[in-house]
């Protein structure tokens, strides 16, 4: 159990600096920016629970020939990384 919550603390600390440094990031760039707080909010966003369950969605072997259901979890994990 002592496991889990260091690594809680390590990673919630990991979000708030990469949260922090997005917020420079607007901060710096609000003369030139079209959108408010655009990177922050980007972040946030992918940030959420659910974020990425777009890419567990195959195309059906029975209406797409030559295709499968490969949306494994290794799959899954390494293009949500790639976003």
């Amino acid at each position: 159990m002592m496991g889990r919550r260091r690594v809680a603390i390590v990673h919630d600390d990991l979000w708030l600096n990469t949260l922090d440094t997005v917020n420079a990031f607007d901060t710096a760039n609000a003369s030139t920016g079209t959108v408010k707080r655009r990177e922050a909010q980007r972040f946030t966003s992918a940030s959420q629970t659910g974020a990425g369950e777009f890419l567990r969605v195959s195309a059906s072997p029975a209406t797409t020939p030559g295709t499968s259901r490969t949306a494994t979890t290794s799959f899954f994990t390494h293009h949500l990384r790639l976003i």
